[in-house]
């Protein structure tokens, strides 16, 4: 039965991740332009799923303003707001970002991120700044250079920063500088930098990615090295082999668990049942008992199903009942049952055969299984606690006199005079 299950599973198993893998092929070959805001429809290389399904960059529209997510360097793992995305052709968009940190350094005139502006670039995707654009030299404060006079400078930490304002390159910077290129507002001629954090980048796909995209394949890239997954089938079945072999293997340790909970289940109702079978037995030597036993089901019914619940004690809850003749009970649900249950039945036995005027008779038990319960007479005023005890909230409004407390001492101390005096069991 076991193998029958097994082959069933496996079997199962591989149709559910061959689905899968043509659930995958599928949205691969059909990756359609989506609604996007004010951008109307959009599609590759951008994406509303996260990359390489379907595109290269990611655009996240459901929220204002739309953001976009940049790969590679210091553009990565942070969004940037999305102005406007426009197409030129199936490889290339431009799109108008704003840069929050650029935006940082205009307000703040923190430099550090102004030296380390670089453009995002990858052998997948490339980017090129259209925006008019300034730049810069940072070179070393440990070249020691004499600053050129045609140039402007700046100092950033231990860096020195040199351009000019009208954008004419030098070749005469040593090698140990590098530029940067800056977006700029358009029409600027103020004798100093005029950095703005709204620019156009031109998003150009390379060939062969787009080729790869163009016939339904994934592009991506391993170890630098661009590649094409067409069908991704191979990754797949190798998915499916070890996932089927995982499968089998959690399947055959539930198997043994189940087994192993059957086999302690199997043990346990020997031991009820013998337990079970010795207090009957007892049950049938001490004689009929003078009190009714009920099930756990009846238990449930007249207590409807324990809604009614009057007190917590060590030994267990006490609820209130109703038998079928219409006599109400407080049925105490003890829990923590341990023994045969021998010591029980005689227990019951024992108060059953109690009868005082003082002493709280008790009018039935269950006893079924590990379920143990003592049905008692109900006493309509409640307990003695809610009375005497200043912590209970219901007792501010529940004085006794003293005539009243004589009464109920010269009780209880009578039935407690029977119980260890005038009773015979």
């Amino acid at each position: 039965m076991a193998s029958v299950f097994l082959f069933v599973f496996f079997l199962l198993s591989h149709f559910v991740l061959l689905h899968s893998a043509e659930e995958v092929q599928r949205k691969l070959q059909n990756c359609s332009p989506f609604q996007c805001g004010k951008f109307g429809n959009i599609g590759f290389p951008v994406t509303n799923i996260p990359p390489p399904f379907c595109g290269l960059l990611r655009v996240i529209c459901d929220q204002t303003p739309p953001t976009i997510q940049l790969p590679q360097g210091p553009w990565s793992g942070r969004p940037y707001e999305v102005i406007n995305i426009s197409y030129t052709n199936y490889t290339t968009q431009t799109i108008r970002i704003r840069d929050l940190s650029l935006w940082e350094y205009l307000n703040t005139s923190k430099c550090e991120y102004l030296i380390n502006f670089t453009l995002p670039n990858s052998p997948l995707i490339s980017f090129k700044l259209t925006t008019p654009n300034q730049t810069l030299f940072k070179c070393s404060r440990t070249l020691d250079i004499t600053s050129p006079t045609n140039l402007e400078n700046m100092s950033c930490g231990d860096y020195n920063i040199y351009y000019t304002i009208s954008n004419e390159a030098s070749q005469s910077f040593p090698s140990g500088c590098s530029t940067i290129q800056l977006p700029v507002q358009e029409h600027s001629h103020k004798a100093e930098l005029n950095v703005t954090a709204e620019f156009d980048l031109e998003v150009r796909v390379s060939d062969a990615c787009s080729r790869c995209y163009s016939r339904g394949g994934l592009c991506e890239l391993d170890k630098r090295v661009l590649s094409c997954h067409h069908l991704l089938l191979h990754n797949l079945y190798s998915f499916i082999i070890a996932t089927s072999f995982a499968g089998i293997g959690v399947l055959m340790f539930i198997i043994y668990c189940f087994w192993r909970k059957l086999s302690s289940t199997k043990d346990t109702w020997k031991k009820e049942n013998l337990a079970h079978q010795n207090v009957e037995a007892f049950l049938r030597n001490r004689g009929p008992l003078v009190i009714s036993r009920y099930s756990y089901s009846d238990v449930k019914t007249m207590t409807k199903s324990f809604n009614d619940k009057l007190g917590q004690g060590g030994y267990g809850s006490v609820y209130k009942g109703k038998l079928q003749d219409g006599c109400f009970v407080a049925v105490k649900v003890l829990n923590n049952s341990k023994g045969n249950g021998e010591e029980f039945i005689n227990e019951v036995a024992s108060i059953s055969r109690t009868s005082h005027v003082n002493i709280v008779t008790l009018k039935g038990f269950c006893f079924e299984g590990s379920k143990r319960a003592l049905i008692y007479e109900l006493m309509p005023n409640g307990s003695l606690e809610k009375f005497i005890y200043k912590g209970n909230p219901s007792s501010s409004n529940s004085q006794l006199g003293w005539e009243t407390l004589y009464k109920i001492s010269i009780g209880i101390a009578r039935g407690l005079e029977y119980l260890h005096r005038g009773c015979n069991t």
